[in-house]
């Protein structure tokens, strides 16, 4: 019986392809060591937590480069921003799946608060051109 992965890839044009991997899940090597294992006996694959930092334990890990080196297996460089650690690692498709959810949720966080601090802003800023229209200290001369 055959098992089959899906995976997303979203073009420059915004179009969205979706690529099926097949396999065939007797011969699906699910952790380290499986391979070892006897049929029907694989071990479950241990699921690594990528954006933490294997010299400080610092959450926010980011990859800077990316290859898919085999089917359902990506070599990830990473780099710590805390302490400047960076190194590589060979991931099985389901924990890039979930370290790109981790980053996706980052990402999220990032343009909220963006959105949050550019509102405040512009609030500060329409305040203070509020006041000065009521107080005449804006004028023609001064557009």
């Amino acid at each position: 019986m055959s098992e089959f992965h899906i995976k997303k890839l979203t073009l420059p044009s915004g179009k969205i392809v979706e690529i099926v991997y097949l396999r065939d899940s007797a011969a699906t090597v699910t952790g380290e060591g499986a391979a070892d294992a006897p049929p029907g006996h694989a071990e479950e694959l241990v699921i690594r937590r990528i954006e933490l930092c294997q010299s400080c334990g610092g959450e926010r890990v980011h990859p800077l480069e990316w290859h898919e080196i085999a089917e359902m297996q990506w070599e990830l460089h990473l780099r710590c921003p805390d302490c400047r650690w960076s190194g590589s690692g060979v991931y099985e498709q389901p924990e890039v799946e979930r370290y790109d959810d981790v980053l996706n949720g980052a990402t999220d966080r990032l343009v909220e608060e963006l959105d949050r601090v550019t509102r405040e802003n512009m609030i500060e800023w329409l305040d203070r051109f509020r006041s000065a229209l009521a107080s005449d200290l804006i004028v023609p001369e001064d557009f």
